[in-house]
Protein backbone atom coordinates (compact mmCIF):
# COMPACT_ATOMS: atom_id res chain seq x y z
CA UNK A 1 0.00 0.00 0.00
CA UNK A 2 1.43 3.41 -0.93
CA UNK A 3 0.72 6.69 0.75
CA UNK A 4 -1.73 8.94 -1.02
CA UNK A 5 -1.52 12.71 -1.19
CA UNK A 6 -4.97 13.18 -2.75
CA UNK A 7 -3.54 14.37 -6.07
CA UNK A 8 -7.06 14.47 -7.50
CA UNK A 9 -7.71 17.47 -5.22
CA UNK A 10 -4.72 19.41 -6.50
CA UNK A 11 -5.89 21.45 -9.53
CA UNK A 12 -4.06 24.74 -9.01
CA UNK A 13 -0.97 26.02 -7.25
CA UNK A 14 -3.26 27.37 -4.55
CA UNK A 15 -4.72 23.92 -4.03
CA UNK A 16 -1.22 22.49 -3.69
CA UNK A 17 -0.24 25.18 -1.19
CA UNK A 18 -3.46 24.68 0.80
CA UNK A 19 -3.06 20.88 0.86
CA UNK A 20 0.62 20.77 1.81
CA UNK A 21 0.98 23.87 3.96
CA UNK A 22 -2.30 25.09 5.43
CA UNK A 23 -4.06 21.84 6.32
CA UNK A 24 -1.06 19.85 7.53
CA UNK A 25 -0.51 19.94 11.33
CA UNK A 26 2.97 21.18 12.20
CA UNK A 27 4.58 18.63 14.49
CA UNK A 28 8.30 18.35 13.95
CA UNK A 29 11.24 16.99 15.85
CA UNK A 30 9.84 13.50 16.49
CA UNK A 31 10.94 10.00 15.55
CA UNK A 32 7.67 8.13 15.07
CA UNK A 33 7.53 4.33 14.86
CA UNK A 34 4.71 3.65 12.42
CA UNK A 35 2.38 0.67 12.82
CA UNK A 36 -0.34 1.91 10.48
CA UNK A 37 -0.89 -0.85 7.91
CA UNK A 38 0.92 1.07 5.16
CA UNK A 39 3.80 -1.41 5.15
CA UNK A 40 4.41 -4.92 6.48
CA UNK A 41 4.80 -4.97 10.28
CA UNK A 42 4.96 -8.67 11.20
CA UNK A 43 3.49 -10.24 14.31
CA UNK A 44 3.48 -8.85 17.84
CA UNK A 45 7.07 -9.86 18.64
CA UNK A 46 8.36 -8.30 15.39
CA UNK A 47 6.53 -5.09 16.16
CA UNK A 48 7.68 -4.76 19.74
CA UNK A 49 11.30 -5.70 19.06
CA UNK A 50 11.27 -2.88 16.50
CA UNK A 51 9.53 -0.43 18.83
CA UNK A 52 11.87 -1.09 21.75
CA UNK A 53 15.00 -0.96 19.59
CA UNK A 54 14.11 2.41 18.06
CA UNK A 55 13.14 3.74 21.50
CA UNK A 56 16.51 2.60 22.83
CA UNK A 57 18.30 4.56 20.08
CA UNK A 58 16.17 7.66 20.67
CA UNK A 59 16.78 7.46 24.40
CA UNK A 60 20.54 7.21 23.93
CA UNK A 61 20.60 10.13 21.47
CA UNK A 62 18.01 12.26 23.33
CA UNK A 63 15.52 12.22 20.46
CA UNK A 64 11.77 12.71 20.87
CA UNK A 65 10.23 9.24 20.46
CA UNK A 66 6.60 8.66 19.52
CA UNK A 67 4.56 5.59 18.57
CA UNK A 68 1.72 5.62 16.04
CA UNK A 69 0.18 2.15 16.46
CA UNK A 70 -3.25 1.94 14.82
CA UNK A 71 -3.18 -1.30 12.79
CA UNK A 72 -5.20 -3.47 13.01
CA UNK A 73 -6.34 -1.70 16.17
CA UNK A 74 -5.38 1.21 18.39
CA UNK A 75 -2.68 0.03 20.80
CA UNK A 76 -4.08 2.21 23.60
CA UNK A 77 -6.97 -0.25 23.92
CA UNK A 78 -4.52 -2.69 25.47
CA UNK A 79 -1.33 -0.85 26.46
CA UNK A 80 -0.85 2.62 27.93
CA UNK A 81 2.24 4.79 28.51
CA UNK A 82 4.01 3.98 31.75
CA UNK A 83 7.15 6.04 32.54
CA UNK A 84 7.48 7.68 29.09
CA UNK A 85 4.68 9.29 27.08
CA UNK A 86 4.92 7.87 23.56
CA UNK A 87 1.46 9.03 22.45
CA UNK A 88 0.96 11.15 19.37
CA UNK A 89 -2.49 12.21 18.22
CA UNK A 90 -3.64 10.94 14.83
CA UNK A 91 -4.24 14.54 13.75
CA UNK A 92 -0.55 15.31 14.29
CA UNK A 93 0.66 12.65 11.85
CA UNK A 94 1.62 14.10 8.49
CA UNK A 95 2.01 12.04 5.32
CA UNK A 96 3.17 15.07 3.35
CA UNK A 97 6.65 14.87 1.84
CA UNK A 98 7.08 18.45 3.06
CA UNK A 99 6.69 17.43 6.68
CA UNK A 100 7.70 13.79 6.91
CA UNK A 101 10.42 11.39 5.88
CA UNK A 102 10.04 7.60 5.69
CA UNK A 103 12.92 5.50 7.02
CA UNK A 104 12.77 1.76 6.31
CA UNK A 105 14.81 -0.67 8.40
CA UNK A 106 13.91 -4.19 7.29
CA UNK A 107 16.31 -6.95 8.27
CA UNK A 108 17.04 -10.00 6.15
CA UNK A 109 17.29 -13.37 7.89
CA UNK A 110 20.37 -14.12 5.80
CA UNK A 111 22.27 -11.09 7.11
CA UNK A 112 24.89 -11.91 9.79
CA UNK A 113 24.07 -10.38 13.18
CA UNK A 114 27.19 -8.19 13.35
CA UNK A 115 26.51 -6.78 9.87
CA UNK A 116 22.81 -6.23 10.61
CA UNK A 117 23.64 -4.22 13.72
CA UNK A 118 26.10 -1.99 11.86
CA UNK A 119 23.66 -1.59 8.97
CA UNK A 120 20.78 -0.58 11.25
CA UNK A 121 22.99 1.84 13.12
CA UNK A 122 24.25 3.47 9.94
CA UNK A 123 20.71 4.12 8.70
CA UNK A 124 19.64 5.65 11.99
CA UNK A 125 22.76 7.77 12.32
CA UNK A 126 22.19 9.09 8.81
CA UNK A 127 18.50 9.89 9.11
CA UNK A 128 17.21 10.20 12.65
CA UNK A 129 19.33 12.91 14.34
CA UNK A 130 19.98 14.96 11.18
CA UNK A 131 16.39 15.46 9.99
CA UNK A 132 14.95 17.10 13.11
CA UNK A 133 12.98 19.53 10.96
CA UNK A 134 10.73 16.67 9.80
CA UNK A 135 8.68 13.90 11.30
CA UNK A 136 10.77 10.76 10.89
CA UNK A 137 8.44 7.82 10.21
CA UNK A 138 10.30 4.60 10.97
CA UNK A 139 9.01 1.35 9.45
CA UNK A 140 10.69 -2.01 9.75
CA UNK A 141 11.65 -4.96 11.94
CA UNK A 142 14.82 -3.65 13.55
CA UNK A 143 16.18 -5.55 16.51
CA UNK A 144 19.37 -4.60 18.34
CA UNK A 145 18.51 -3.90 22.01
CA UNK A 146 17.56 -7.39 23.22
CA UNK A 147 19.48 -7.12 26.50
CA UNK A 148 17.45 -4.04 27.43
CA UNK A 149 14.00 -5.30 26.43
CA UNK A 150 12.86 -5.91 30.03
CA UNK A 151 13.59 -2.37 31.20
CA UNK A 152 12.56 -0.69 27.94
CA UNK A 153 9.19 -2.45 27.86
CA UNK A 154 8.54 -1.48 31.47
CA UNK A 155 9.41 2.16 30.74
CA UNK A 156 7.06 2.37 27.79
CA UNK A 157 4.06 0.19 28.63
CA UNK A 158 1.57 -0.82 31.24
CA UNK A 159 -1.59 -2.85 30.61
CA UNK A 160 -4.81 -0.96 30.08
CA UNK A 161 -7.70 -1.58 32.50
CA UNK A 162 -9.28 -3.79 29.81
CA UNK A 163 -6.19 -5.98 29.40
CA UNK A 164 -5.55 -6.11 33.15
CA UNK A 165 -9.07 -7.27 33.86
CA UNK A 166 -8.93 -9.86 31.07
CA UNK A 167 -5.66 -11.37 32.31
CA UNK A 168 -6.83 -11.31 35.94
CA UNK A 169 -10.07 -13.02 34.97
CA UNK A 170 -8.20 -15.75 33.10
CA UNK A 171 -5.72 -16.51 35.89
CA UNK A 172 -8.02 -16.20 38.91
CA UNK A 173 -8.48 -19.98 39.05
CA UNK A 174 -4.91 -20.85 37.99
CA UNK A 175 -2.15 -21.85 40.34
CA UNK A 176 0.35 -19.05 40.83
CA UNK A 177 3.43 -20.90 39.60
CA UNK A 178 2.72 -22.30 36.16
CA UNK A 179 4.88 -23.07 33.16
CA UNK A 180 4.02 -22.26 29.55
CA UNK A 181 4.25 -24.11 26.25
CA UNK A 182 4.00 -22.43 22.84
CA UNK A 183 3.37 -24.11 19.46
CA UNK A 184 3.23 -22.21 16.18
CA UNK A 185 1.57 -23.94 13.21
CA UNK A 186 0.93 -20.98 10.86
CA UNK A 187 -1.44 -22.32 8.16
CA UNK A 188 -0.55 -26.01 8.53
CA UNK A 189 -3.76 -27.01 10.32
CA UNK A 190 -6.05 -25.03 8.04
CA UNK A 191 -7.56 -22.79 10.71
CA UNK A 192 -5.38 -19.71 10.24
CA UNK A 193 -4.83 -17.71 7.07
CA UNK A 194 -1.25 -16.45 7.07
CA UNK A 195 0.25 -15.42 3.77
CA UNK A 196 1.12 -18.21 1.36
CA UNK A 197 2.15 -20.81 3.93
CA UNK A 198 1.11 -24.41 3.11
CA UNK A 199 -1.84 -26.31 4.57
CA UNK A 200 -1.63 -30.02 5.30
CA UNK A 201 -4.20 -32.60 4.25
CA UNK A 202 -6.68 -33.85 6.85
CA UNK A 203 -4.72 -36.98 7.76
CA UNK A 204 -1.45 -35.06 8.02
CA UNK A 205 -3.10 -32.43 10.23
CA UNK A 206 -4.40 -35.05 12.63
CA UNK A 207 -1.02 -36.78 12.73
CA UNK A 208 0.75 -33.50 13.54
CA UNK A 209 -1.71 -32.64 16.31
CA UNK A 210 -1.29 -36.10 17.85
CA UNK A 211 2.49 -35.88 17.63
CA UNK A 212 2.49 -32.56 19.49
CA UNK A 213 0.02 -33.72 22.14
CA UNK A 214 2.05 -36.87 22.74
CA UNK A 215 5.19 -34.79 23.20
CA UNK A 216 3.49 -32.60 25.80
CA UNK A 217 2.20 -35.70 27.62
CA UNK A 218 5.67 -37.25 27.52
CA UNK A 219 7.27 -34.12 29.00
CA UNK A 220 4.60 -33.90 31.69
CA UNK A 221 4.89 -37.56 32.69
CA UNK A 222 8.71 -37.43 32.70
CA UNK A 223 8.73 -34.54 35.16
CA UNK A 224 10.00 -31.87 32.76
CA UNK A 225 7.59 -29.31 34.18
CA UNK A 226 8.00 -27.95 37.71
CA UNK A 227 4.28 -27.16 38.02
CA UNK A 228 1.17 -29.32 38.23
CA UNK A 229 -0.51 -27.27 35.52
CA UNK A 230 0.85 -25.75 32.30
CA UNK A 231 -0.46 -22.98 30.10
CA UNK A 232 -0.51 -24.03 26.44
CA UNK A 233 -0.98 -21.45 23.71
CA UNK A 234 -0.92 -21.75 19.94
CA UNK A 235 -2.03 -19.96 16.79
CA UNK A 236 -4.28 -22.96 15.99
CA UNK A 237 -7.78 -23.07 17.48
CA UNK A 238 -8.16 -26.73 16.55
CA UNK A 239 -5.02 -27.67 18.47
CA UNK A 240 -6.12 -25.65 21.50
CA UNK A 241 -9.48 -27.45 21.44
CA UNK A 242 -7.75 -30.85 21.46
CA UNK A 243 -5.14 -30.09 24.12
CA UNK A 244 -7.71 -28.46 26.42
CA UNK A 245 -9.21 -31.91 27.13
CA UNK A 246 -6.35 -32.71 29.48
CA UNK A 247 -7.01 -31.62 33.08
CA UNK A 248 -3.47 -30.36 33.74
CA UNK A 249 -3.61 -27.89 30.81
CA UNK A 250 -4.67 -24.25 30.99
CA UNK A 251 -5.82 -22.68 27.72
CA UNK A 252 -7.54 -19.54 26.49
CA UNK A 253 -10.02 -20.49 23.81
CA UNK A 254 -11.27 -18.26 21.02
CA UNK A 255 -10.62 -17.34 17.41
CA UNK A 256 -7.04 -16.62 16.36
CA UNK A 257 -5.79 -14.33 13.62
CA UNK A 258 -2.40 -13.02 12.53
CA UNK A 259 -2.47 -9.26 12.96
CA UNK A 260 -0.56 -8.59 9.73
CA UNK A 261 -2.95 -10.73 7.65
CA UNK A 262 -6.25 -9.82 9.25
CA UNK A 263 -8.99 -9.27 6.68
CA UNK A 264 -11.10 -7.19 9.00
CA UNK A 265 -9.57 -4.11 10.59
CA UNK A 266 -12.65 -3.87 12.81
CA UNK A 267 -12.32 -7.47 14.00
CA UNK A 268 -13.89 -8.60 17.26
CA UNK A 269 -12.12 -7.15 20.30
CA UNK A 270 -11.53 -10.67 21.66
CA UNK A 271 -9.54 -11.50 18.50
CA UNK A 272 -7.51 -8.29 18.71
CA UNK A 273 -6.68 -8.67 22.41
CA UNK A 274 -5.64 -12.34 22.18
CA UNK A 275 -1.91 -11.84 21.39
CA UNK A 276 -1.63 -9.25 24.18
CA UNK A 277 -3.26 -11.68 26.62
CA UNK A 278 -0.81 -14.36 25.54
CA UNK A 279 2.13 -12.02 25.99
CA UNK A 280 1.23 -11.19 29.57
CA UNK A 281 0.25 -14.76 30.46
CA UNK A 282 3.57 -16.01 29.10
CA UNK A 283 5.76 -13.42 30.79
CA UNK A 284 4.06 -14.14 34.14
CA UNK A 285 4.90 -17.86 33.94
CA UNK A 286 7.88 -19.61 35.56
CA UNK A 287 9.35 -20.84 32.27
CA UNK A 288 8.44 -20.75 28.59
CA UNK A 289 9.04 -23.69 26.26
CA UNK A 290 8.71 -23.52 22.48
CA UNK A 291 7.94 -26.86 20.82
CA UNK A 292 8.67 -27.36 17.13
CA UNK A 293 8.56 -30.33 14.80
CA UNK A 294 8.34 -30.83 11.04
CA UNK A 295 7.25 -27.70 9.17
CA UNK A 296 6.11 -25.84 12.28
CA UNK A 297 7.41 -22.31 12.72
CA UNK A 298 10.33 -21.47 14.99
CA UNK A 299 8.53 -18.52 16.55
CA UNK A 300 10.21 -15.51 18.11
CA UNK A 301 7.10 -14.62 20.13
CA UNK A 302 7.82 -16.86 23.17
CA UNK A 303 11.46 -15.71 23.17
CA UNK A 304 10.31 -12.09 23.25
CA UNK A 305 7.82 -12.83 26.05
CA UNK A 306 10.64 -14.45 28.04
CA UNK A 307 12.89 -11.43 27.54
CA UNK A 308 10.33 -8.84 28.68
CA UNK A 309 9.27 -11.07 31.59
CA UNK A 310 12.80 -12.11 32.56
CA UNK A 311 11.77 -15.75 32.70
CA UNK A 312 13.75 -18.79 31.47
CA UNK A 313 13.19 -19.91 27.90
CA UNK A 314 13.74 -23.34 26.38
CA UNK A 315 13.47 -24.51 22.78
CA UNK A 316 12.70 -28.18 22.08
CA UNK A 317 12.79 -29.60 18.58
CA UNK A 318 11.46 -33.15 18.30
Amino acid sequence: MQKSYNHHLVKTRWDYYRLHYLTIPRFYGAVVVMIDGVQHHGGLADRFRHILSIYSYCKEHQLNFKLHYIYPCDLSLFLLPNEYDWCIDNSQISYSVIDSLDVNIYLSSSMPSHRSYNWQLSIMDECLPKKHWKQIHVYGNSCFAEKEFFSLFRELFKPSPLLSSKVAGITKSWEKNYESVVLRFQSLLGDLAEGNHPTLGLKERDALINRCINKILELYEDGYFSSKHIFVTSDSSSFIERISRFPFVYVVKGKRDHMDFTRDKDADIDVQIKPFEDLFLLKQSCRITLLQTGCMYNSGFPRFAASVGRVPFNYLHF
